[in-house]
């Protein structure tokens, strides 16, 4: 197994800001110099490291408590481990709080901007969640919602170090797939990662929940994309287990579509 080196968790966070800047920039929004901030599922603050700059407050929510870890000290050593490659980790302007994304514990319409990187496809309601992050967004506030890979896409387990077949957790019963994880050297904790971890939603799902916004809500500017955007797209579409998904009842695009965003400025008046 190679070895872990803790720098090695810094290019991934830092594509996926620079694709959420690009997307931004894209649809011609540019966040403001001094806003405040929601990372919803943030975990340990690694996105919202790279978004709290001078004058901007992130308020990070999770489920788990990172703040309280270790007695406060995880989210310090964070920012130590931060300080050793020369990155910033203004814990000033970083806020952690334990909270569920189905149930956002702050005011209506207070946050300037609202964001979320691949977290829905962990959130077991993901619909209400919209709901709660659209609630707590102010008119003319810049909502980002990116994620992948969905539960039906080739590795929506999110275990493909364990499972390398796609769709293998399509096409097999929970038991079967329990004997593969652990038959590839895998743990009863990722089992439980297996079992408990995503929140196996389909891609017709999140299509209803963002298509439904358009008709809901009012904005100056919009994008919902979804990648691939054919069959062509992904190679893997040759791999017997597609058929037999496709066999099992699954649409084709249900398949193919890893991930989705859904990025956009609301309007003044809703």
């Amino acid at each position: 197994m190679d070895s872990y080196a803790e720098q090695d968790q810094f290019p991934a966070h830092d594509f996926e800001v620079d694709q959420m800047n690009e997307a931004l920039a894209s649809l011609r929004i540019t966040l403001p110099e001094s806003c405040l901030c929601l990372d919803v599922g943030g975990a340990r603050g690694q996105h919202a490291a790279r978004i709290a700059e001078p004058g901007r407050r992130v308020h990070i929510i999770d489920q788990i408590p990172y703040h309280a870890l270790d007695g406060g000290a995880f989210v310090q050593s964070l920012k130590q481990m931060h300080a050793r490659y020369e990155r910033p980790f203004p814990l000033d302007r970083l806020i952690f709080t334990e909270m569920d994304a189905q149930d956002i514990l702050f005011k209506d319409h207070i946050f300037d901007f609202t964001y979320s990187i691949n977290s829905f496809e962990h959130i077991p309601n993901p619909a209400v969640a919209f709901d709660e992050i659209m609630r707590v967004l102010k008119p003319d506030g810049i909502i980002y919602i990116q994620f992948d890979p969905i539960w039906t896409s080739p590795f929506g387990h999110h275990l493909p170090h364990l499972l390398p077949d796609p769709w293998v957790h399509l096409v097999n019963e929970q038991p079967e797939v329990h004997r593969l994880i652990m038959e590839n050297g895998g743990t009863e904790n990722d089992i439980r990662i297996y079992d408990t971890e995503m929140n196996r939603r389909g891609l017709h799902e999140y299509f209803a929940i963002f298509n439904a916004a358009r008709q809901r809500f009012k904005f100056d500017c919009l994008t919902f994309v979804w990648w691939p955007t054919s069959q062509e797209g992904e190679p893997l579409c040759n791999h017997p287990n597609f058929a037999a998904a496709r066999a099992a009842g699954y649409g084709a695009n249900e398949l193919f579509v890893r991930g989705l965003r859904f990025c956009g400025r609301l309007a003044s008046v809703r």
